[in-house]
């Protein structure tokens, strides 16, 4: 069991979250900047380049029976008006690892709160982190690489880097809870909805 002390100094003061807060709080808020009727969005990437911002986001179709996640690419000069530039990842049916989930996000983004907002690029190309749940099979994130990562085309990888069954047998796992421990047993569905969570947060 891992040594929690009853009481930590808090690595934020008060007066430090109360500057943070007045710096990043949206003092207007408007909702979703972009809203389509058949289909859910989620999951931004919001990235800078030359001087206009690109946004990587998730689409799942409304109609179950058709469900599954695409990627797609628009574009903004001022964070509140955006032109859809096109799809990057569409389902298909060539019955591959990521014919019918690809949910794509940018990788190697400058998050530093003063920073530039800019991709960085690993070798001159740019990548893209996206998974997939196909025949029972968790895909964990594969990349895709390009030149240009505003371009709304990307290169696919044939195999993902990983794949994970779905039928997962019952784990039990032990959270510590104000230095407590809390024995909570999960079924393999929650674990992979636990999974692709922490893979949205990141």
């Amino acid at each position: 069991m891992i040594p929690f002390p009853a009481k930590c100094k808090p690595s934020v003061t008060d007066a430090e979250m109360a500057k943070i807060y007045e710096a990043i709080k949206t003092p207007v808020k408007r909702g979703a900047v972009i809203k389509w009727e058949n289909d859910f969005t989620d999951s931004p990437t919001v990235f800078q380049k030359d001087g206009i911002f690109y946004m990587y986001f998730i689409a799942i179709s409304k109609d179950c029976s058709v469900s599954g996640y695409e990627t797609h690419l628009a574009s903004s000069a001022d964070l509140l008006h955006w032109d859809y530039r096109g799809p990057i990842f569409r389902r298909n049916d060539l019955d591959r690892w990521d014919s019918k989930q690809c949910a794509g996000y940018a990788a190697f983004k400058d998050i530093a709160f003063d920073g530039t907002n800019a991709l960085e690029s690993i070798g001159g190309r740019y990548y893209i982190t996206y998974h997939s749940i196909i025949n029972k099979l968790l895909s964990l994130p594969a990349t895709a690489t390009d030149m240009n990562p505003t371009r709304s085309t990307w290169d696919r990888r044939i195999q993902p880097i990983r794949q994970i069954p779905m039928r997962l047998p019952v784990l039990k796992v032990r959270f510590f809870v104000r230095m407590t421990t809390m024995p909570v047993t999960w079924k393999p569905k929650r674990f992979i909805k636990a999974v692709c969570s922490a893979m949205y947060s990141a």
